[in-house]
């Protein structure tokens, strides 16, 4: 793994651990605009979010509806 694979990783890790800075944010955010089709990233965020357990009620119409 290259150099700035690492610390792009290590970004994403922050990320969603919730514990990047303002800088790694902003770090990211750069990165990510300079390489929007990255398939390694999205496939990053695909088995992250895949890995989620859904929040009790918010699939539910009614709960995004307000009823």
């Amino acid at each position: 793994m290259n150099p700035s694979r690492q610390h792009t990783d290590h970004l994403w890790k922050q990320f969603l651990q919730n514990k990047a800075s303002w800088k790694e944010l902003q770090e990211l955010l750069q990165y990510l605009q300079a390489n929007p089709d990255e398939s390694y990233d999205i496939r990053l965020l695909e088995e992250y979010l895949s890995e989620q357990a859904p929040v009790p009620g918010t699939h539910d119409e009614a709960h995004w509806k307000g009823k």
